[in-house]
Order: C-alpha cells, then structure tokens, then sequence
C-alpha cells in the first residue's frame, strides 16, 4: 500500500481526535469522571454480590460458570462495567478482582460445578495489557493465579451479608444449568440474515 492510500485510509477512520476528552463539558462528566459511588471493598463487594444473586442475573451467570466460562472473565465484565457507570475508580476495581472471584467460587460449590477460574491466554493478555497507561499489576495477576490453589477464601473477603445470602439462595436444578439462557437461541434465530421472511 502506498503512502497516501494509508494517509487516507487513516483520515476515513472513524477515531475520537487526540485530547478530545479534554474538550468534554466540565459541568456534565461521563459517570467514570465523577466521585466513584463506592470507596471501600466491602460496600462495593456487598453491593456486586447483591447484583450478581439478583433474579435476573444469577441463573444466566451460574449457566456461564457451567458451561466454562472462565471466572475472571465474568470478574472482568462485572467490575469493567461498574467502572464505567461511575461506581469505582480503577483502583479499586483492581482490589475487587479477587474478592468478585471467590464469590463466584462460592457460587459455584453451592452448585456443585467445577468452574474454570482462567485460561493460560488471558493470563497472557493480561500480562501484556496496559490499564490506564500503566502494567497491570503482578501482585493482582499473583492473586489471580493464587485462587486456582485452594477454594477457601481469605478471611474477610466474604462478609458476614454476603455469607447469610447465598445461604439464602435457592437451589437450581442441574438441567436449567445445562440449558442455554432463555431466549437466545429463538432471537439469534429470528434476527439471522438466513432466516425466513416474517409474514
């Protein structure tokens, strides 16, 4: 490819400009640029233990977990999304890596399912990654790794709450966890390109 087909490929790119964030309404910040909604880890585990049992979470999360999805994946996702929404700041969602994978650890003995807690690619890309300009930390990927060798939890990384909900919790029956989440495959379906007309 020559020089100027790649300066406008690059100009056609669809990319926010250098420092355009700089340039966002002081007065109207995104969620993740405001005071984080949560400052300790025990308010902020509570509070994603609390929307990981939520009834519209918890059967579809529990179908991840069987069907090998790996822990810190689902840890990822969770704490990645509550950053975006304002609820902590990096920091913190760092230290909430561990306690986020116990829970579903815990989870995952209730249901008596043998999860995966991570795949030896995503320790690699983790390794690799930068997160706000700088390594991801190796004492967070130590603890990563740490899990895989015992189940246990370190004392007070599960609440006393956290303890008396899950003990709460109601049983699912073995072929709902088998079972893909309700749905999607009737929408994958009906959203393919492949699909016949609708009448």
């Amino acid at each position: 490819m020559q020089e100027n087909e790649l300066m406008s490929l690059y100009a056609k790119m669809d990319r926010p400009v250098p420092g355009q964030s700089l340039t966002n309404d002081p007065k109207n910040p995104q969620p993740f640029e405001r005071k984080p909604e949560f400052t300790s880890i025990h308010s902020a585990s509570e509070y994603l233990f609390g929307l990981i049992i939520d009834e519209d979470n918890y059967v579809p999360l529990m179908q991840a977990v069987a069907g090998g999805e790996p822990l810190s994946e689902l840890a990822q996702v969770l704490l990645f999304k509550g950053f975006q929404e304002g609820k902590w700041n990096p920091d913190l969602m760092l230290l909430l890596i561990e306690p986020v994978i116990y829970m579903f650890l815990a989870l995952a003995e209730k249901i008596d399912v043998d999860p995966v807690i991570y795949t030896d690619e995503d320790i690699d890309e983790i390794e690799d990654e930068e997160t706000s300009g700088t390594k991801f930390e190796e004492k967070a990927l130590e603890k990563i790794k740490g899990i895989e060798t015992t189940t246990t939890p370190p004392p007070g990384v599960l609440t006393n709450k956290i303890k008396q909900q899950m003990d709460s919790l109601p049983e699912i029956p073995k072929e709902s966890l088998l079972a893909s989440p309700k749905g999607t495959e009737e929408e994958e379906e009906k959203n393919s390109l492949l699909a016949p007309p609708e009448k």
